[in-house]
């Protein structure tokens, strides 16, 4: 079994994939969201991947022989209550029992197409929503959460799944998509020296699967990467600039109200939360 770190509330800010992603994206996104702290419009498609990944954690917790199709899906209402507890910004995205259903009915048939891609009674469980904390060779604290790590009986290879309910992407964009599973073997390198022998993105509602088996290189380019994000960020926090940067995906923003790309005005700068974030950087003042 993988230990997730007792440190869970510790006070040392980290960088997370999806953070290191967005600021990526868009320098400027990544301010209002994290250093801003302006909450994010709620979506439903994140409402619907909550409540996937959620009904997916209750199965594999339970023991191989009981991890059947019947159980999965008779979780879902549990699943989503919990869901809604857990992330109340959802519930304005309903207006009634019908909007519910719905959403429930298109989980239903997210189930059942993930078993048509796994066999959760054959698999040995070695965690599920495993907290990993590592530090890189310059200092700078990540984090990450991974879905599912599995455990080869024979031999204690693991391998780590990650669940996707959004689109496969083209050709051209996987090595993008295939980058964050690099993140989390390097994570799991870092903290434990395991390095993964497989690393899964489970695209449930496609049933496609995309597989990286990583080494070396895989853990010291993205080694590189992480620390030249932060080094980029790290600049953006101490400069209090973050340039906008405009592109397709300008137009699901839920930030466009402040983007002075589209007329907007920025809130005033939060120094001291910034402050706090330079310390994502290990012994930073």
């Amino acid at each position: 079994m993988i230990e997730t770190p007792t440190g869970k509330n510790s006070k040392q800010p980290t960088l997370s994939f999806s953070r290191m992603s967005e600021f990526q994206q868009c320098p400027l996104k990544y301010r209002l969201s994290m250093v801003d702290r302006i909450e994010q419009e709620p979506q439903l498609h994140l409402a619907f991947g909550t409540a996937v990944h959620q009904v997916l954690e209750n199965l594999y917790r339970e023991i191989p022989p009981s991890r059947t199709i019947k159980f999965a899906l008779d979780n879902i209402n549990d699943a989503w209550d919990k869901t809604l507890n857990e992330h109340p910004e959802y519930l304005p995205l309903f207006q009634n029992e019908e909007d519910v259903t719905r959403l429930k009915e298109r989980i239903h048939q997210a189930i059942e197409k993930y078993f048509q891609i796994e066999r959760p009674c054959a698999l040995t469980n070695g965690g599920c929503e495993v907290e990993v904390e590592a530090i890189t060779d310059e200092n700078v604290a990540i984090r990450g959460f991974i879905d599912r790590v599995d455990i080869n009986p024979s031999n204690g290879a693991l391998r780590i799944v990650d669940y996707k309910t959004g689109k496969v992407p083209a050709p051209r964009f996987q090595e993008k998509a295939l980058k964050q599973l690099r993140y989390y073997s390097y994570l799991l390198y870092k903290q434990k020296n395991l390095l993964p022998a497989r690393t899964q993105l489970v695209y449930i509602e496609h049933r496609q699967v995309l597989t990286l088996d990583p080494g070396k290189n895989d853990l010291l380019s993205i080694e590189e990467e992480i620390n030249t994000t932060w080094t980029q960020m790290e600049d953006s926090l101490k400069n209090q600039y973050f340039q906008p940067r405009k592109t397709r995906l300008c137009d699901w923003c839920s930030y466009q109200k402040l983007c002075p790309i589209f007329g907007g005005k920025l809130p005033p700068f939060p120094a001291e939360r910034a402050s706090y974030l330079l310390k994502t950087r290990v012994g930073s003042a």
